[in-house]
């Protein structure tokens, strides 16, 4: 397990997941508290997942977020393209300091679940529905029109029209991507099945003694996913190509190409 979290990584990675999850852990007094466990999934070059590390901290935090960035560059992480998460405060500021160039994409699923929240429950299917067409739509400009008919449509609903203005900042730099790079980033569904199939060994078990045995039922968990693995992420072979025209020798000089 300490092997495994203290390994050294590769230097590129075109496409990360960030996210958390709560887990009760007994301190030194023996009072539980639940803990952030945070986890980053990356598809390296060759277009294959793998689990990049685990950390544990008393919750999430945009601070806590730069010392687990930190730690990959001191695995050997030189460049990340693009990294999708729950958009925490604080967040991109923290992910520019340590990778400066890398994208900051704020996960589809997540607003999705922050519109939920202020939705009358009677209205909440009608509304997804439309505000899915908008982040699906294939440009810009068919989203925009969307949008116009959304604003017509749920006028009365105020509150839910302006979120889903306010959204528009994360979905149009989706627009300027290709297709099948822009299905990978906006969401971090990654990561969340991941962190679903980590609670499963987590859940119901009450709390765990220390940070370390958390870590190890974890550990286990994450060598089942990984035998799970064995071919690139779908359309990679496209995805390969968008990326040499997107990013140049940035991208290419990773490549094991003769």
């Amino acid at each position: 397990m300490e092997k495994f979290r203290n390994r050294k990584l590769k230097p590129l990675y075109i496409f990360t997941y960030a996210d958390c999850l709560y887990v009760p852990i007994k301190d030194d007094t023996l009072t539980s508290q639940k803990k952030a466990i945070y986890v980053i999934i990356g598809v390296d070059e060759n277009g294959y997942k793998d689990i990049l590390g685990m950390w544990i901290d008393k919750s999430e935090s945009a601070s806590f977020w730069t010392n687990v960035f930190e730690d990959l560059k001191a695995r050997g992480v030189e460049d990340i393209l693009y990294m999708s998460s729950d958009g925490i405060a604080g967040f991109k500021g923290s992910l520019e300091t340590v990778f400066p160039k890398t994208h900051a994409q704020r996960c589809i699923v997540h607003l999705t679940r922050n519109l939920t929240q202020i939705c009358p429950k009677k209205e909440i299917k009608e509304v997804i529905k439309m505000w899915k067409r908008i982040y699906t739509s294939s440009n810009l400009e068919e989203a925009l029109a969307i949008l116009e008919d959304f604003r017509t449509t749920f006028k009365k609903l105020s509150k839910v029209v302006s979120k889903v203005e306010s959204f528009m900042e994360f979905l149009e730099p989706l627009f300027e991507l290709p297709k099948e790079i822009r299905n990978v980033i906006y969401t971090s569904n990654a990561v969340e099945s991941v962190n679903s199939a980590l609670r499963k060994v987590t859940r119901g078990k009450g709390s765990f003694p220390s940070e370390d045995s958390v870590f190890k039922v974890l550990f286990l968990r994450i060598k089942d996913l990984k035998e799970k693995w064995v071919k690139p992420i779908k359309n990679f072979k496209i995805i390969q190509q968008q990326l040499i025209e997107l990013f140049g020798e940035r991208y290419t000089k990773y490549l094991n190409i003769n």
